[in-house]
C-alpha cells in the first residue's frame, strides 16, 4: 500500500533478505532473477540496465539493512557517508563549493529529524564512535537523505535490546508521517508487526502464502502455515491458550517438496492434492490465498 507500511514475515532462511536484495538487484555474483516482474511506479525493474539501477538506488528506493556495523564504511565519518548519497542525487548539477555547504545542512536536518543530539558535531563522527542504536540511525538517515518513494527496512532491529528496537520503529513511524514514504518492514517478529504494519505478506520457503490487512491475518487467518504461526506466539488477545510448536522442519529451497511446501508440516495436508502448486485465491476483499482449502477441487476431493 503506497504511503503505508507493508510487513513481510516468515523464518529464518525463507528468502525474505533474497527478496529485498531482488527489487534493488542487489544480488549475490552466484544469485540471478530466472522469471517474473517487479513493478515499481509501472515500470519493471528487472529490464533496468545497472546504470538507471544506481539512479533509482537511494533516489527513489533505499535500503536498511540488518547489521549497521557491516553496512557502514569504518573509514569514513558518517556525515559524509550520508552526505554522498544527498549530493550523488539532489546536487549532482550544482557547483561544488555550493554543494558541500547544502549538503552539510542537510544531513544535520534528517539527523535533527531521527532525534539525533547534537546532531552537526556526531555527523563529524567515525562508525566505531556510535552505539548499536545510533549506528542504526546512522543508516536510517542514508536511507531517507534523499526522500525515497520506497524504503525497504530488512530487520532494521535484529541485534539492538528491545529499548533501542522500540525507539527505532517508532523513529521509522515518525519518518513515514512526516514524509509519506512507503515502506516494506522485513521481519520474524509478529509483535512488531501487529504494532506497525498496516497490510502483511506471511512468506514460506520463498513462496507468499498468505496476504491481507494486519487485523485480518491476527483475526481471521487462513493459511495453514500463519495458523501455526499464530498459535506458536504468546497472545495478550487470547486466554488459557497452549502454545503449540510448528512440527517438522523448514525444507531446503535447493529441493523443495513438490506443490504446496508447506504440506509435509500441514495437518490438513492431502497427498492427492497439495503435492501439486496451488492457486492464489482471494477468499474475501484484500486477502489473498495460497492454499487448496478454499477451492473447488478441495470441496470435490
Amino acid at each position: 500500500i503506497e504511503g503505508k507500511i507493508n510487513g513481510l514475515v516468515g523464518e529464518s532462511a525463507c528468502g525474505k533478505s533474497t527478496l529485498s536484495l531482488s527489487i534493488v538487484k542487489l544480488l549475490p555474483s552466484n544469485g540471478r532473477i530466472a522469471d517474473g516482474r517487479i513493478l515499481f511506479s509501472g515500470e519493471d525493474l528487472i529490464r533496468k540496465s545497472e546504470d538507471d539501477m544506481r539512479e533509482i538506488r537511494g533516489a527513489q528506493i533505499s535500503m536498511i539493512f540488518q547489521d549497521p556495523t557491516s553496512s557502514l564504511n569504518p573509514v569514513f565519518r558518517i556525515g559524509s557517508q550520508i552526505g554522498e548519497a544527498i549530493e550523488l542525487h539532489r546536487f549532482k548539477d550544482e557547483p561544488k563549493e555550493l554543494t558541500k555547504k547544502v549538503v552539510r545542512e542537510e544531513v544535520t536536518t534528517i539527523l535533527q529529524l531521527l532525534r539525533v543530539p547534537d546532531a552537526e558535531r556526531v555527523a563529524s563522527h567515525y562508525p566505531h564512535e556510535y552505539s548499536g542504536g545510533m549506528r542504526q540511525r546512522a543508516m536510517i538517515a542514508m536511507a531517507m537523505s534523499c526522500r525515497p518513494k520506497l524504503l525497504i527496512a530488512d530487520e532494521p532491529t535484529t541485534n539492538l535490546d528491545v529499548t533501542i528496537q522500540a525507539q527505532v520503529n517508532e523513529l521509522i513511524l515518525d519518518m513515514v508521517k512526516k514524509l509519506g514514504t512507503t515502506v516494506l518492514l522485513i521481519t520474524h517478529d509478529l509483535g512488531i508487526v501487529a504494532e506497525m504494519c498496516d497490510r502483511v505478506a506471511i512468506m514460506y520457503a520463498g513462496k507468499v502464502v498468505e496476504c491481507a490487512d494486519t487485523s485480518t491475518i491476527f483475526k481471521r487467518s487462513k493459511h495453514p502455515y500463519t495458523e501455526a504461526l499464530l498459535s506458536s506466539i504468546p497472545r495478550v488477545d487470547i486466554k488459557h491458550k497452549r502454545l503449540e510448536g510448528i512440527p517438522g522442519r523448514v525444507p531446503s529451497l535447493v529441493d523443495p517438496p513438490p506443490g504446496c511446501r508447506f504440506h509435509p508440516r500441514c495437518r490438513y495436508a492431502r497427498a492427492k492434492i497439495c503435492t501439486q502448486d496451488p492457486p492464489t485465491v482471494e477468499v474475501e476483499e484484500g486477502h489473498r490465498v495460497a492454499c487448496w482449502r478454499y477451492t473447488d477441487v478441495w470441496e470435490s476431493d
